[in-house]
This record gives C-alpha cells, sequence and structure tokens, in this order.
C-alpha cells in the first residue's frame, strides 16, 4: 500500500476474488454484499455506506486499485466503465476498499460527510497492460444520483441511472 499525503492519494494492490471490489464504511455485512439479479445486469449493489462494483474478469486476480480525495472528478482516459453513486461516511476511520478476499483501510483524510464515490475500470492501451481500478471520493452535500459516466462495452449508457439496494 502506497500514500501520497500531499495529494490524498492512495494505491493497494487489492486480490479481487467474487465478482466484486468495494468500498464500505462500515463492516463487512452479508446482507448488503448480495447480489440480486438487476444488481448482476447494472453491474453494482449501492448502499448509503457500502458500494460494490462487479470487477468484469471472471476470474481471481491481482489489481491496483488507486483511491484518491478531489475537490472534483476528473475523468482517466483509459476508462472502459465509469460509475457515480452517492456515499456516506459516518466514521472516518471505518472506510475500506475491499475484495472477497482482503480489505484495506482507506487512508485520504476523509472526514463525516456526503461524498460522490467515481468507480473507473481502467486498462492501459497496449495489448499486454493490466486492468487497474479507481475510485475518486469527491466531498458533496448533495450527493449525485447514481449513474453511468460513460458508454461501455458491457451495456453502461452515459447518464443511464443505477438502481439502489438488492433487486
Amino acid at each position: 500500500m502506497t500514500r501520497d499525503d500531499d495529494t490524498n492519494e492512495q494505491s493497494v494492490d487489492l486480490l479481487i476474488a467474487h465478482h466484486q471490489v468495494l468500498v464500505r464504511a462500515r463492516p463487512y455485512d452479508d446482507g448488503l454484499a448480495q447480489w440480486g439479479p438487476g444488481n448482476g445486469d447494472q453491474g453494482a449493489v449501492l448502499h448509503p455506506d457500502y458500494l460494490t462494483f462487479d470487477p468484469l474478469p471472471e476470474e481471481a486476480f491481482g489489481a491496483m486499485v488507486h483511491l484518491m480525495l478531489a475537490s472534483a472528478f476528473s475523468p482517466d482516459p483509459d476508462a472502459a466503465r465509469s460509475i457515480v453513486a452517492p456515499f456516506a461516511v459516518a466514521e472516518p476511520g471505518a472506510v475500506e476498499v475491499a475484495s472477497a478476499a482482503e480489505s484495506f483501510p482507506v487512508e485520504l483524510g476523509l472526514v463525516a460527510g456526503s461524498y460522490d464515490v467515481h468507480f473507473e475500470i481502467c486498462e492501459g492501451e497496449d495489448e499486454d497492460a493490466e486492468i487497474y481500478y479507481r475510485f475518486t471520493f469527491v466531498p458533496n452535500a448533495s450527493p449525485a444520483a447514481p449513474r453511468f459516466l460513460i458508454d461501455d462495452e458491457w451495456g453502461g449508457e452515459a447518464g443511464q441511472p443505477l438502481c439502489t439496494g438488492m433487486f
């Protein structure tokens, strides 16, 4: 795990397993981790303080996950999928980035409050480039409605709303 105190950035090498990569502001909760058929279709299970995303590749693998706290979202040019969802933080020390296999504390200097979390699945341009993930936390007193930010090859359409909860 690496952290840059000057830019509020952090990177972790996360073992991604069981089709999930997530950020949560509470301990693991099996009830919040369940996927319904609609969640599978949209690639996400969204709860106010527990956001789970489908990482898309089928097998277990290690991937870099880049986290940042920013005043505004700046999209990654290599993003193949981009989603925004509201995220509530009651206890900043409880925020983690995780998969089914492991978790790491998010150490970005978050404070209690509301955030827009931008989730991106990215892949470099050359054929040997590895997939990486980005979570950008943007403080927002009026969080955004959950939606796709770009068209993607898995059925996401820019502006398409996402449902919350299990469905």
